[in-house]
């Protein structure tokens, strides 16, 4: 009986948890339509393209360079603490 009753009751639990975890994810993958205020429209028609803070693409040249420079440094070699 007692058995029965813990059983039933973790089975509650874990579809509770299943749901609480599908409702999260829905929540974070819905994605809002993009919002078109007054003032976005009169710069659209204005300048004829909107503008956002986005600093643009990335530095190719740049990130090449600190990749090279993250390889080329030296690396301690691992202590053998086992031996």
């Amino acid at each position: 009986m007692i058995l029965d009753l813990l059983f039933g009751f973790g089975a509650l639990l874990i579809l509770a948890a299943g749901l609480l975890v599908r409702w999260r994810i829905r929540e974070a993958t819905r994605r809002r339509p993009p919002e078109v205020t007054e003032e976005a429209l009169r710069r659209i028609v204005e300048e004829g393209v909107l503008r956002n803070d986005d600093p643009g693409p990335l530095d190719e040249e740049t990130i090449r360079e600190e990749e090279d420079r993250f390889w080329s440094e030296t690396w301690d070699r691992p202590e053998n603490l086992w031996e």
